[in-house]
């Protein structure tokens, strides 16, 4: 597996650790999920980019907005269904910033859907990098992580999910996308042997 992911040619895909996902005063937490997970995933998270970063990695943050006027027809119909009025990491609110903060050589990628590949120039930036393979971290495993790594394997690039790296509000749905990765769209691991592997084959 390290060989297909090798860190000039591999990029860290930080997903959504904004507020309203991760902050105990953001959407998830007022509306009563269970941020334990995302908590202690947090901790460890920030060490992973500064060390990728250092050892060559294309560091890429992903911000979601999700204000109504960004939302697909189908997202508009789930949430009148949900009944639910407030937008999650509204444009320009505090729900929508980083709770992680990116270095200014980092690239920040927007999107409007649960892939960052949905209507962004994520894709174009990657090729234009010469990018071949994706590190997936962030929230939600199962919501927003997974639908980005399985549009990039589909895409054809080599991915690998970070499992203790990324979290969800539910540990049963945390494992079953650790299923569905494991066994069908790439690979899984622990972020130190990508970690170990990236420090000893950076180039000088």
């Amino acid at each position: 597996m390290l060989n297909f992911f090798k860190p000039n040619r591999t990029a860290l895909l930080i997903i959504d650790a904004q507020n309203d996902f991760c902050h105990p005063k953001g959407f998830l937490a007022r509306n009563g999920k269970d941020l334990r997970y995302i908590e202690g995933m947090l901790c460890k998270l920030p060490g992973v980019v500064n060390v990728s970063r250092k050892a060559g990695v294309k560091i890429i943050f992903i911000k979601s907005y999700f204000d109504e006027k960004f939302l697909s027809a189908s997202m508009r119909t789930r949430k009148k269904y949900l009944n639910r009025n407030e937008d999650v990491c509204p444009e320009g609110g505090w729900g929508s910033e980083f709770i992680i903060q990116p270095e200014k050589d980092d690239m920040v990628i927007v999107k409007y859907a649960f892939s960052a590949f949905i209507g962004t120039s994520l894709e174009h930036f990657l090729k234009q990098e010469c990018i071949e393979s994706l590190a997936i971290t962030g929230v939600l495993t199962n919501v927003c992580c997974e639908s980005t790594l399985r549009d990039g394997f589909m895409l054809g690039f080599n991915t690998v999910l970070f499992e203790d790296c990324c979290a969800s509000d539910n540990i049963d749905a945390h494992k079953a996308t650790i299923y569905n990765v494991y066994n069908y769209f790439g690979w899984v691991s622990i972020s130190d042997i990508l970690i170990n592997f990236w420090i000893n084959h950076r180039e000088n």
